[in-house]
């Protein structure tokens, strides 16, 4: 068995890859290099004759699903949202993303993350013992921000180059707020249990990148504390909560002292886009799975240009929670989105299945969700990708379904179907 650390987007977790017998082999044989030494490596989990599967002791499985390198032009925005869109904040007790590693008679290790933007205030070595060997580590006081702009203390374990990295960045001036990512190892037996602390891209360094961290950082505490599945209120609100998450790494930080400026705070959101989207003075969150399902309904390319696309499909989520159908179909931003080449079918469809991925990913965080009824939903046209010329096509019937485009037979796996 195998098992691989990852950032699940659709769920915006971070999570655990189970790998079995010839996928492990081959993944972690020495001819295998599937992890770059440098940036990011990009996974598809593309329904075949099944689906992956997701447990609720946190950990994915290939199943009978396939997997592929994702596309090329949907990796920055993994990588935007990894960066910006991803928080879980230090917490006692259990986080949202604890992986539990067992074997068939006990639990061996707990591995809980947590990321935030974190104030390295002090680095210092130590000895440890292994065995007959002993290893010096650099250790560092970390000041991690927490729920409402609170301070909470780490100790993490720090690699080489992120050691080196700190101490020049402290000799310059001060220590950088950094964009980073801190596992706790919990085991069973006596062995060393170290907090390890790794950088996610790259250290905030700029004002712009510190306030684009702070912005993304509070329309996500935002979301997540309410029951919305877009809407996070006005643009005054969010300033509002950024200030206090800036003056609060502020008494760690001198540098956050420099980011109450309104200016700043502007370019940083528009820059944030597709994970924050404005509209007059309104901002909304745009969950990951938002851009799982368009991507999966093969508009995403449209919906990143065209920030108009992006900004309907989000007021539509907000009102999906307490109209009927009828009334989404009457929608202006339905009627827009039309307009743009994107069919009331597949709007419907698009609307029920993100509700339910979002629903589903902020109930395993501890939120809650406005969860609309979906039965008129399900009653809808069912859609589906073809796997041979590669359209979303409506389809009908109940055994044997053809895509209405090119002729071929559609599996159940390719059906984006409501009901199962």
């Amino acid at each position: 068995m195998g098992l691989v650390p990852t950032y699940f987007f659709t769920m915006n977790t971070c999570s655990v890859l189970k790998l079995w017998g010839r996928r492990a082999e081959e993944f972690f044989s020495e001819l295998s290099k599937p992890l770059p030494d440098d940036g990011y490596a990009f996974w598809e989990l593309t329904p075949t004759v099944g689906n992956a599967e997701y447990s609720s002791l946190n950990f994915l499985l290939v199943s009978e699903s396939e997997e592929k390198v994702a596309d090329t032009s949907i990796q920055p925005t993994l990588t935007k949202y990894y960066v910006y869109g991803f928080w879980d904040l230090p917490r006692q007790g259990f986080a949202c993303s604890p992986s539990i590693i067992y074997d068939s008679y006990h639990v061996s290790t707990i591995l809980k993350i947590s990321k935030t933007l974190y104030v390295p205030s002090k680095i210092t070595q130590r000895r440890f013992r292994k065995g007959n060997v002993d290893i010096d580590i650099d250790i560092a006081e970390l000041w991690a921000l927490g729920h409402d702009g609170g301070l909470t203390r780490f100790e993490a374990w720090l690699a080489k180059d992120v050691a080196v990295e700190l101490r020049a960045a402290r000799a310059n001036a001060a220590f950088p707020i950094v964009n980073g990512v801190v596992l706790e190892f919990r085991r069973r037996s006596p062995e060393i249990r170290p907090n390890a602390f790794t950088v996610v891209g790259g250290y905030a360094s700029t004002r712009l990148e510190i306030e684009k961290c702070l912005v993304a950082f509070s329309g996500s505490e935002i979301f997540h504390r309410s029951a919305t599945l877009c809407g996070i209120g006005d643009i005054d609100s969010l300033w509002r909560e950024v200030k206090t998450a800036s003056r609060s790494l502020s008494t760690k930080a001198r540098s956050a002292q420099e980011l109450d400026d309104y200016n700043l705070f502007e370019q940083a959101l528009t820059e944030l886009f597709p994970i924050l989207v404005t509209q007059e003075q309104g901002v909304g969150f745009i969950h990951p799975a938002v851009v799982s399902v368009l991507a999966g309904f093969g508009i995403l390319e449209k919906c990143l240009e065209d920030q108009e696309m992006m900004q309907s499909f989000g007021t539509l989520l907000d009102e999906a929670s307490d109209t009927s159908v009828q009334e989404i179909l009457k929608s202006p931003k339905t009627r827009l989105l039309g307009s743009k080449g994107v069919p009331s079918s597949m709007v419907l469809n698009a609307l029920a299945r993100m509700v339910q991925l979002i629903s589903l990913a902020k109930i395993t965080r501890g939120s809650s969700a406005n969860t609309p009824n979906l039965t008129e939903f399900k009653k809808s046209v069912l859609l589906a990708t073809c796997p041979k010329c590669g359209k979303v096509t409506e389809v009908s019937g109940m055994r044997m379904r053809f895509c209405s485009k090119c002729g071929c037979y559609i599996p159940p796996g390719s059906i984006f179907d409501l009901g199962r």
